[in-house]
């Protein structure tokens, strides 16, 4: 966990110009409908690099090391934002689950829906009984 943090520092922060952030994996496919400004970010991502950058490693700790270093040294800060950006993100917000749709810069998530119009109507429904 400490490294999620390290990289926490290294990358620029998302930039969240869309009203609606949905957070989601390979299981849940989302489709925003148009004329809806929606950003989605796929969490499998990091397991994908992580299993990529791991694979066929050396037995030894030291080259290990050696090895993890040339490897992350090949990827860009701008994929390295890609890659971790979404589980940064699901931690910023305190997602524990997917698909969530986070509205109001987190002030309000709802989970299990994968319909984006769904999402907003219950959000639109939550916000209105408050």
């Amino acid at each position: 966990m400490r490294w999620l943090f390290a990289l926490m520092l290294c990358l620029p922060v998302l930039s969240l110009a869309a009203e609606i952030i949905v957070i989601t994996n390979g299981q849940y496919p989302i489709t925003v409908p148009p004329g809806i400004d929606a950003a989605v970010y796929d969490i499998d991502r990091q397991t994908q690099a992580e299993r990529d950058l791991t694979r066929n490693l050396p037995k030894d700790p030291r080259s290990i090391a050696a090895e993890m270093r040339k490897r992350l040294a090949r990827i860009s800060r701008e994929d390295l934002q890609k890659i971790w950006g979404p589980r940064i993100l699901a931690w910023k917000y305190g997602i524990r689950k997917v698909p969530a749709v986070i509205f109001d810069d987190g002030a309000a998530v709802v989970y299990g829906v994968t319909d984006i119009n769904e999402a907003i109507r219950r959000w639109k429904e939550y916000s209105h009984d408050r």
